[in-house]
Parts: structure tokens; sequence; C-alpha cells
């Protein structure tokens, strides 16, 4: 975990045994939980344009919404960097129950680049 800092807050009675133990746990804890999360990358779509293209809401309902809406449903997330937009989650949803995000992603870059494309 290049690049992280932590902070303890300690109270008045910890000592410092108390806060290195505790302190190892978080760590041990965290390391395990990022093992779980997965990142695929989804290519080169202009994530930028992408996300600008995508509205609000549009008349079938579909939109940002609809995209914060299913990453709620399914505990992921999708992020949109420079040109790339990725897909962060558990490795099982992402291999099976992503198929409707992926969808509306392929929508919105057919809508603005006029290419088919299959995530």
């Amino acid at each position: 975990m290049e690049g992280t800092t932590l902070q303890v807050v300690k109270g008045r009675d910890d000592s410092e045994e108390e806060t290195t133990s505790v302190s190892v746990e978080w760590n041990k804890l965290l390391q395990k939980e990022l093992k779980r999360l997965h990142v695929e990358d989804l290519g080169d779509l202009d994530a930028v344009e992408l996300w600008a293209t995508i509205p609000e809401e549009d008349k079938e309902s579909r939109g940002r919404k609809d995209l914060e809406r299913l990453e709620q449903q399914l505990s992921v997330k999708v992020v949109f960097l420079e040109r790339h937009v990725l897909l962060v989650g558990a490795k099982a949803k992402l291999e099976k129950e992503c198929l409707v995000i992926r969808n509306v992603l392929a929508h919105y870059y057919w809508r603005l680049k006029g290419k088919q494309i299959l995530l």
C-alpha cells in the first residue's frame, strides 16, 4: 500500500502497546478486504466524454441515476478516469452480475462514437 498513511487516534489511557495492537489488527483487516477487490479495465472508452454523454436520466429512466442505483444494488463502483472506465468490486460480482452496467455503458458509448462495443 504505497502512498498511504496511517493515523492513530489515542485516548488518554491508551498505552503504546494497545495502540500498536489495534493498528496491526486494523491493517490486517484492511489488507484482507483489499484482496477481495478486483479492478477491471473496460478499456479506452474516452471516459471524460462518455461521462458527459450520459444524462442524469433519459426517457427510459437510464442514465447516471440508473448507474448509481445499479452500483448500490451490485456493490460495485464504476470509475471514469481520463480515458478508461473501470469496474471495481468483488471478482464474482464483476464476472456474473454486471451485465446491465456493461450494457448501459456500451449504449452510451455507441451514442457517443457511433460504434458498437462488447464490454
